[in-house]
């Protein structure tokens, strides 16, 4: 309560709650768990959002080697083109948010020798003279401590982070929820709700910081943010399975949801189109390798979305039609045979004359919950080239299912 409304704080308090909140986020219980990343996304903003004022800020190398170290997993981490790309445009974006802030500084100095009250925030921010870096306290235990619950809690800790704070440590934020994506190689370490978690948490990433180039304070290069939404479409492929079933369903879930926002954050809003337009100069070479880049990603990930709404669960098809609904309908982003697709999954052009509505308000063609009605339609994706050999793999897990009604539907 105190975060939300300012209370003004002085370092040590601040760090004492931060570690206070710390201890809530190892809960095994989710929603005390995420009660405590909401507490730090309020405290972090309060007492920890604030740059250096020397305004050079880059990426922790140091921390990064001693993450990296401490995960099996490190050979497969995001290339040196990556690293070096997201430490310049921290760089940039740091001096230029450290710049700003530093004359708002010196104006509220001069003023505040006549006023005689001060704001809150600025009273809040006054308490500390140096603020510590946050992602590296959760970079290192998300890969290597063994207790499940406290790696599912920083990897959401981590994307809660205010974005000067995720600036300061891009490299580090990116690579470590990469890795922590991944399943790991180490079987006593499995853990689908850490891996979810850390999807989500890059989807907040990339939307708390902006990309290069589409933004106009964006500090996400097109190198880094590719390795995002590719890491995101990877845990498509997750199917790690145990006593509890289909556990990989999980991230898979979390995928589909946060690979479209993902992609949405490649797009500048209308009233940014402009300013992004006059700044093109600078970045040219960022827009330019994101442009490139976008069409094979989208592919990419129409193409998992494809396998998911031939696959065995009920929910996960129907899930899957949403976001192929829903990416057909975003005419910026530049998708593969999308006519042949929307007359797959956009027959009732008119949404009231749609068969099937979703609680939520969204239209589909069918009910994808039902294998008899869905799989007669879905199979006309083996017929567009782009897209047959994945649908014909999700028809092949459906086959080799143990339930009766999907099994004989498919």
């Amino acid at each position: 309560v105190c975060a939300v409304v300012r209370f003004p704080c002085g370092p040590k308090t601040a760090l004492r709650n931060l570690g206070y909140v710390d201890e809530s986020l190892k809960h095994p219980k989710e929603a005390i768990s995420l009660s405590a990343v909401a507490a730090l996304r309020a405290i972090a903003a309060a007492y920890f959002d604030k740059l250096p004022d020397s305004g050079t800020v880059t990426a922790s190398t140091s921390t990064t080697d001693k993450t990296e170290s401490t995960a099996t997993t490190d050979n497969n981490t995001a290339t040196t083109a990556i690293d070096s790309a997201i430490a310049t445009a921290a760089a940039t974006a740091a001096a230029s948010t450290a710049a700003a802030a530093t004359a708002t500084t010196a104006d509220a100095s001069a003023a505040a020798t006549t006023a005689t009250s001060t704001d809150a925030g600025d009273a809040v921010r006054a308490t500390c003279d140096e603020v510590p870096p946050l992602v590296s306290r959760y970079a290192k235990a998300l890969l290597a401590d063994p207790n499940a619950a406290l790696r599912r809690g920083f990897a959401l800790a981590i994307g809660a982070l205010p974005r000067s704070q995720l600036v300061r440590e891009l490299t580090t934020a990116v690579k470590t929820l990469i890795i922590a994506s991944r399943p790991e190689d180490d079987p006593e370490m499995h853990d689908p709700e850490t891996r979810r978690n850390a999807v989500r948490a890059m989807v907040q990433l990339a939307q708390t910081v902006g990309v290069v180039g589409v933004q106009p304070d964006g500090a996400l290069p097109a190198a880094a943010y590719v390795a995002l939404v590719t890491a995101t479409i990877d845990a498509l492929n997750d199917y790690q399975t145990d006593n509890r079933g289909d556990v990989g369903s999980w991230v898979r879930e979390e995928a589909i949801t946060g690979c479209l926002s993902l992609l949405r954050v490649s797009l500048p809003d209308a009233d940014q189109e402009t300013t992004v337009q006059s700044r093109a100069s600078e970045t040219l070479k960022e827009t330019e390798a994101l442009a490139l880049a976008l069409p094979e990603l989208c592919l990419r990930f129409a193409r998992a979305l494809c396998q998911q709404v031939n696959e065995k669960i009920d929910k996960m098809r129907e899930l899957a039609a949403v976001s192929m609904t829903q990416l057909l309908d975003e005419s910026r982003l530049p998708l593969t045979s999308r006519d042949e697709l929307r007359a797959v999954f956009c027959q009732n052009e008119d949404a009231s004359k749609a068969d099937h509505v979703l609680p939520g308000g969204q239209h589909l063609c069918t009910d994808f919950l039902v294998p008899q009605a869905c799989f007669p339609l879905t199979v006309r994706l083996l017929n567009i080239d782009a897209y047959g050999l994945a649908t014909l793999r999700g028809l092949a897990v459906s086959v080799g299912g143990i339930t009766e009604s999907t099994l004989r539907a498919a």
